[in-house]
């Protein structure tokens, strides 16, 4: 008792020292936050504002001067009787919203302009004529010329500021601005719970302010000491009493250069003041927080020396009671020899059954958690008593309670467990199981089975069973184990998988390896009958166009769309199928004749006829559809599919919309375009190509001052290849990089060779594909050629066609660019035939533009054509553009062009296409003599 009594007083002493001691510097270090904390808080708030109410000003500063630049450049296309609807859509921008002509006379304003306005039609407002009256002096001499006033008046709810400017000396150009720019700005600053942005204007009025009652009224507020400051020119932060709030403020200000405007940041002052409070409560609750971690270190301290003593009874306690709950460690000091080895040896003792009850429990969490992630759990079942154990997985599974209770004294709960366990299988799915369970027992082998049951939530679930015989257990029983596992998510997977390498994920169609199969199918089916297997491949007309202008979404519906009109034309028993891009197939079994299908195509392509609704949009899409038939085209699936194809290209090349049934000569020009492919991968190794020069006519003096290089393809068999027919073959092979190449180097060489001999005027023209530049033809190799044969750059004329530029716009005029730097020139050859325009044209480096024969020929035959032609001879060569007729055949053709004063001419009439040779024997003339025909 003594001992306990002193243990408790030396206790009681050490925890009040220590409380003592550790408390007093937390209370010293609480009151210094409190200090430093609130006078940091009243430095950030003063250095916050004035940042604030700069950059504010900064920002309104450049929205003035973007307003000015803009306001002369607009009175400057005015004066220039030039006006540039670009210039007004920028002050647009800049919520500029009506521009008015205003004579110093006595005449009545005109209004010039006028935007998405809020100021309606309504006169000009006698607010600025009399600020004009008031202050001609200061708009005269306004910095740059440009002046902005202040808030003059109201129109509805918009405050109206003007811009003046000087036309001349009569009038001036006046805009009225609304607000909105100004508003926003001071909208979008706030913190804290009531500080906002003010911003006034030179005469102190309000121009944005949070009170709209003050903005509608303009409110005067210049006598208020921060605005008097900024109207003097004087920036900083004060302090003062705010007729708006009715109390104290803290005030950042700033003068905006240019204008005159004042920007204001303002807080209340009893806003600060509440978190100064707030600072005062957080140092209360440190100072509390740490008294209250001095008093739990102190007490924790003090029971150091009395705690041994009181673990021995803890320990044994527990360890007769069998729980380890109260086990903890136990410092050494201060306690005899034999006490410690006591607690030690106690420790260890707990230590080590804790230890293997948290391995023990450890592995069981593992083993749950593991058949929980695999959806795995375990049983056995007693074949003879019909009981049945399982884990916490099988219970999850099963959606039964962990807890089976019979209700009947007599029936035990496993048994009860193993009958809704049954119950979860349907009559047929029960009997595969008890069968299996037989066979393991009878046989001593292992058994699997996969089934689908139903838990009592009612969903159904696939899952595998693993089922062992085990050794009987202490009843003499027999024992199964067994495993069951959750496969429904990989079941759905490998559906997944079915559906996807048969199906097309879009349509929902069979996709082309599943119209293979079925294709084999019904020609199998068509053997066995001695009937015809049709197949049909149908291809959406312009569907490229509305998948590059409408997009790829709109394309995958319009395909949707397509799919379920061609479904309701087809029969349950053919297939139809998509095999890819735009491409579907049809596959009609079983046809005694072939008397019927172009009923069937016919309604394909009739049901076409009516447009896609996309969104609101009507989209138009054709169809062409290419016939081949089992077994006159093919006997195999593959092979009915290639034909198909083939008459598919055929329907497409007539004219699109069409049907067209697979026939010999189809093949023939297949195998004849292969052969050309074939036999143009060595015709440059072969030296098969050359060039020949069509001379361009300068239409004043009859001067050649250029020529176009066109590319000429000798077949060692077939003779002369027209270039429309073996060119898009070289594109499409990927043999024009290599053939665009030694074309490009053969005529920088020929002209190399007529400057040496005096020639140095004369240029050259080379056409170039976008089939090239996607191949890998860089400027560098065009600029190394010019190089190599000593040829200035400006010598040398690149045509493209429009379609070229419109295919991709942003690589190729960047690619244009870089070469016309070095002085290479380019023209736009086939004008007309395309998408772009002239005013497209302006944003290209193009120096020449070629009138396209189709427009030539038609001179001395349609008005339409002469007028088309003339305009755009006469509004090319306004825009700065060289003119090019070509295909000049007639006289009466060159007459016209004559006429329009095209500048230069090419064509038929003056020289066809010559070899090197004969063109040079052409310069050597140099005159075409009054322009008269050539020989």
């Amino acid at each position: 008792m003594i001992n306990q009594i002193r243990a408790r007083s030396l206790r009681t002493i050490l925890f009040i020292g220590f409380t003592l001691i550790s408390a007093i510097p937390v209370l010293v270090l609480a009151t210094w936050f409190q200090r430093a904390a609130l006078q940091n808080e009243y430095d950030a708030v003063s250095e916050k504002h004035l940042i604030i109410a700069e950059n504010l000003a900064g920002s309104l500063e450049r929205y003035a001067e973007d307003l000015k630049s803009g306001f002369l450049i607009a009175a400057s296309t005015i004066e220039s009787n030039q006006i540039s609807p670009e210039v007004f859509q920028f002050l647009n921008k800049l919520h500029l919203r009506q521009t008015w002509i205003f004579p110093v006379t006595a005449e009545a304003p005109e209004l010039h302009m006028s935007f998405d306005s809020p100021f309606g039609d309504k006169a000009f407002p006698q607010s600025i004529v009399t600020h004009y009256e008031e202050n001609k002096s200061l708009i005269k001499s306004a910095e740059n010329g440009v002046y902005i006033s202040g808030v003059l008046s109201r129109e509805g709810d918009n405050p109206i500021l003007a811009v003046f400017t000087s036309l001349d000396k009569e009038s001036y150009l006046v805009g009225l601005v609304s607000t909105t720019y100004i508003q926003e700005v001071q909208r979008s600053i706030s913190f804290g719970k009531n500080g906002h942005a003010a911003i006034v204007d030179d005469q102190g009025k309000i121009i944005a302010h949070p009170m709209d009652d003050w903005v509608a009224g303009m409110k005067d507020v210049s006598s208020v000491e921060p605005v008097k400051a900024m109207l003097a020119g004087v920036g900083g932060v004060n302090e003062f009493y705010s007729p708006a709030t009715n109390e104290d403020m803290v005030v950042g200000h700033a003068l905006v250069n240019g204008v005159g405007w004042g920007v204001m940041i303002l807080q209340p002052v009893a806003e600060l003041k509440r978190n100064a409070n707030e600072l005062k409560v957080i140092a209360l609750v440190i100072a509390l927080s740490g008294m209250v971690v001095a008093v739990f270190v102190s007490w924790k301290v003090a029971n150091v020396f009395t705690r041994p003593l009181k673990n021995i009874v803890s320990y044994t306690e527990s360890i007769a009671a069998g729980s380890l709950e109260k086990f903890e460690g136990t410092p050494r000091r201060y306690i005899p020899r034999d006490l410690t080895k006591l607690l030690h040896s106690l420790e260890n003792m707990v230590q080590s059954l804790l230890n293997k009850t948290n391995d023990l429990a450890e592995t069981g969490n593992r083993l749950r958690e593991a058949q929980k992630i695999a959806r795995l759990g375990n049983w056995e079942i007693n074949v003879t008593t019909g009981c049945m154990w399982c884990s916490d997985e099988v219970y999850s599974l099963l959606g039964i309670s962990d807890r089976t209770d019979s209700g009947e004294p007599n029936i035990p709960d496993c048994v009860v467990l193993y009958e809704k366990f049954l119950d979860s299988f349907s009559d047929e799915e029960r009997g595969l199981f008890l069968d299996c369970l037989d066979q393991t027992v009878v046989f001593a082998e292992p058994r699997s089975i996969e089934q689908v049951i139903t838990n009592l939530a009612g969903e159904s679930i696939n899952v595998r069973q693993n089922i062992v015989l085990r050794e009987s257990d202490a009843t003499g029983g027999i024992v199964c184990m067994g495993t069951i596992q959750d496969i429904t998510e990989r079941k759905s997977f490998e559906d997944a998988l079915l559906r996807q390498a048969h199906y097309d994920s879009l349509t929902e169609l069979p996709n082309r390896t599943l119209c293979v199969d079925r294709l084999e199918h019904a020609i199998s089916k068509g053997k066995r009958n001695s009937t015809h297997v049709p197949l049909l491949v149908v291809g959406l007309d312009h569907f490229v166009e509305v998948n590059d202008t409408l997009g790829h979404l709109a394309g995958d519906e319009v395909l949707c769309l397509a799919a379920q009109r061609m479904k309701d034309l087809v029969r349950e028993s053919d297939t139809l199928a998509r095999l890819g891009s735009d491409e579907f197939a049809v596959v009609i079994e079983d046809m005694s004749d072939t008397m019927s299908v172009p009923v069937v195509t016919q309604k394909i392509i009739d049901s076409f006829k009516a447009p896609f609704v996309i969104d609101g949009t009507e989209i138009s899409v054709g169809a062409s559809v290419g016939v081949s038939v089992y077994p006159q085209d093919s006997s195999s699936a593959l092979g009915l599919l290639q034909k198909a194809d083939t008459a598919l290209q055929a329907a497409k090349s007539s004219g699109r919309n069409a049907v067209s049934v697979f026939t010999a000569e189809m093949d023939a020009v297949v195998q004849n375009r292969m052969i050309l492919r074939s036999d143009l991968a060595c015709a440059l190794d072969n030296d098969e190509f050359h060039l020949v020069f069509q001379p361009i006519v300068d239409s004043k003096t009859g001067v050649i001052v250029s020529s176009e290089a066109l590319l000429r393809w000798t077949h060692p068999l077939k003779g002369f290849v027209p270039p429309d027919v073996f060119i898009p073959i070289a594109e499409e092979a990927g043999y024009i990089e290599d053939i665009g190449l030694w074309v490009i180097d053969r005529s920088i060489a020929q002209l190399a060779e007529w400057r040496s001999i005096g020639y140095t005027d004369l240029k050259i023209s080379i056409n170039l594909s976008l089939r090239q530049i996607q191949l890998g033809l860089t400027p560098k190799q065009i600029k190394n050629l010019l190089e190599k044969h000593d040829v200035p750059a400006n010598r040398l004329t690149l045509e493209v066609t429009e379609s070229m530029l419109a295919d991709d716009i942003s690589q190729t005029k960047d690619w244009m660019l870089e070469l016309t730097e070095e002085g290479i020139q380019f023209s736009i050859d086939d004008f007309g035939t395309g998408y772009s325009s002239l005013s497209y044209l302006l944003s290209l480096p193009v120096s020449t533009i070629k009138i396209d024969r189709c427009f030539v020929s038609n001179l001395l035959h349609g008005s339409k054509d002469q007028t088309l032609v003339s305009a755009i001879i006469a509004l090319s060569q306004k825009l700065g553009f060289d003119v090019v007729a070509e295909g000049v055949e007639e006289e009466g053709e060159l007459a016209k062009l004559l006429e329009y004063r095209c500048e230069y001419i090419q064509g038929y009439y003056f020289s066809k296409p010559l070899l090197p040779d004969d063109f040079q024997k052409r310069l050597g003339s140099e005159i075409v003599p009054g322009l008269k025909k050539a020989s």
